[in-house]
């Protein structure tokens, strides 16, 4: 056994401050609560561990010689912390530690903590009394030339929260203190400093809120200021190149006003302005229709190019810039009906249809026919009154043809060479109107019910890849008198005289209850905002 005198080296460097020897058994959620808290109290603020405090549970890796690794440890560590319990004092385990312990290490480094049973010291033999002590092994006999103080723990072992006195005098050895009052002031003076470093923090912290919230508000008036500005230099630009007539050059600086304005007395001059230049390039473009009535004019998606229609079943583009003709005259043999003429969405094609029943694909690059014209017939082979409508598929490569027959047929056509894509969908009446799903996989039809005998309105939904319905009809009670889609294409959006609803366009069923405005005669408007999942109503 080593001589009690013989204690380490302060300055010896020691991989762990205390090795807890106890039984698993018994003991083993109580090691785990001492080791915590050992770790844990007088933590400096930036370290996760005050003392590294070795268990066998938690500290041991997977070994092929656990003793050899045990002892390892052991010879790494400062004091040795016996959780002294009968069986403790039973296990072999716990024996040969603390047996290695006496014979490598001084005893002054072995603290006793009891848990379980008993542990009596008699005074004449020096030496415990081992008929009456429970909780300690055999070989412990004779270490000690005086009673060895231990802590007991036994009325601690269900106690959530132990007191700092319980541990303490344990504590202040591990960190190398004379007496636990000392330890209790320098944990102390520890926390004082915490809390001042984290007042200190908090006032930092919070002066660098204000300096950003100030400098931010700042930036943001600036912003504001600035952007009026601009917008006022862009109004005073278009002002003065209106009065030099020109009209180009004005309503660009008009457009660029109007973006930047907050002003909505500004932004319905700059309006205003706008329009007048569009109705100076309908004139234009009705000079050089030569005397031809022009009775149709549109910007192309891009605003690059304006489209428009005369009495001489023509159509002519237009270079938005500078008003010169781009193409040939596209020519209809019949009266052309597209008074909603459709650009794709690059604006490289345009469609137009004609009272014919022809519909026809143009090049905007030249002018130029694309494939051969489109003839939309009804399943009775009869062109009456032409086609109604026609649009181009969300990805541009299909088009759309509605009929004004009264079997409401629906054609769909390749962009690539005007050739009919799949067979044609039948609704055995009229339709009032039809378009594609945002997604590009359904076709949405709808019959308004104001001509029909019980005025009802009702919404189709079509799978493009067989022209099949994939869902019921959407039946209302009164006539539909608007139509919406959402932004994600999840929903339809209907408005019936006092009602609206919200159809799940998957299932074609009901996304929310309908909803009825008793207490008014009718709904003017209705549109979805943000998440589709709410209205917004104008009534009357």
């Amino acid at each position: 056994m080593k001589n009690e005198q013989d204690t380490p080296r302060e300055n010896a460097h020691y991989s762990y401050n205390a090795f807890i020897s106890y039984n698993h058994g018994a003991d083993n959620q109580l090691a785990n609560r001492l080791q915590t808290t050992l770790q844990k109290y007088h933590k400096p603020l930036f370290k996760s561990k005050a003392l590294k405090v070795f268990r066998y549970k938690s500290n041991l890796p997977l070994t092929d010689d656990i003793w050899a690794k045990i002892v390892e440890v052991l010879k790494s560590s400062e004091f040795f912390i016996l959780l002294a319990s009968p069986g403790a004092a039973k296990s072999k385990w716990v024996q040969k530690e603390v047996n290695w312990w006496l014979e490598n290490r001084p005893v002054s480094h072995m603290h006793i903590v009891l848990t379980e049973g008993e542990i009596h010291w008699d005074e004449n033999l020096s030496d415990f009394d081992w008929a009456k002590t429970t909780a300690l092994p055999g070989i412990m006999k004779n270490i000690y030339r005086g009673e060895p103080a231990f802590l007991d723990f036994r009325s601690q072992k269900n106690v959530f929260l132990w007191d700092e006195d319980v541990f303490l005098p344990l504590a202040a050895v591990l960190h190398h203190k004379k007496d636990p009052g000392e330890m209790r002031l320098a944990e102390i003076k520890k926390v004082k400093k915490e809390k001042r470093i984290a007042w200190s923090v908090s006032i930092v912290m919070l002066f660098l809120s204000l300096t950003t919230s100030f400098f931010f508000f700042r930036a943001n008036k600036n912003e504001k200021k600035a952007r009026k500005q601009l917008s006022q230099n862009y109004w005073n630009s278009g002002v003065s190149a209106k009065e030099n007539n020109d009209w180009l050059k004005a309503s660009h600086h008009f457009a660029r006003c109007a973006q930047g304005s907050d002003d909505k007395y500004r932004i319905n001059d700059c309006i205003l302005n706008i329009n007048n230049f569009i109705n100076q390039i309908f004139l234009g473009a009705v000079l050089n229709h030569k005397d031809e009535e022009v009775y149709w004019a549109k910007f192309s998606n891009k605003e690059r190019l304006i489209v428009t229609i005369s009495s001489d079943q023509t159509l002519r583009l237009w270079d938005a810039e500078s008003g010169f003709p781009v193409g040939r005259p596209m020519k209809h043999p019949d009266f052309i009906l597209s008074y909603d003429t459709v650009f794709n969405r690059e604006d490289s094609l345009l469609l137009s249809w004609s009272k014919d029943g022809f519909v026809r694909l143009w090049n905007t690059t030249d002018g130029t026919p694309v494939g051969k014209p489109m003839k939309h017939e009804n399943e009775m082979k009869l062109i009456t009154n032409g086609v109604k409508k026609a649009c181009f598929s969300t990805d541009g490569k299909l088009i759309l043809t509605t009929h004004f027959s009264f079997d409401g047929t629906i054609k769909l056509w390749n962009v690539d060479d005007c050739s009919l894509a799949g067979k044609p969908i039948t609704h055995g009446t009229s339709i009032s109107g039809a378009r594609f799903s945002k997604d590009g996989k359904k076709i949405i039809t709808w019959r308004d019910g104001k001509f029909s005998d019980n005025r009802k309105g009702t919404i189709y939904l079509w799978n493009i890849a067989d022209s099949s319905p994939s869902s019921p009809p959407m039946v209302h009670e009164s006539e539909i008198e608007a139509l919406a889609l959402s932004n994600n294409g999840r929903f339809i959006l209907t408005r019936t005289f006092n009602r609206v609803r919200l159809w799940n366009m998957h299932n074609g069923k009901l996304a929310v209850p309908v909803i009825t405005h008793a207490s008014i005669d009718k709904i003017s408007g209705a549109c979805l905002i943000n998440n589709y999942r709410s209205f917004l109503f104008n009534t009357i």
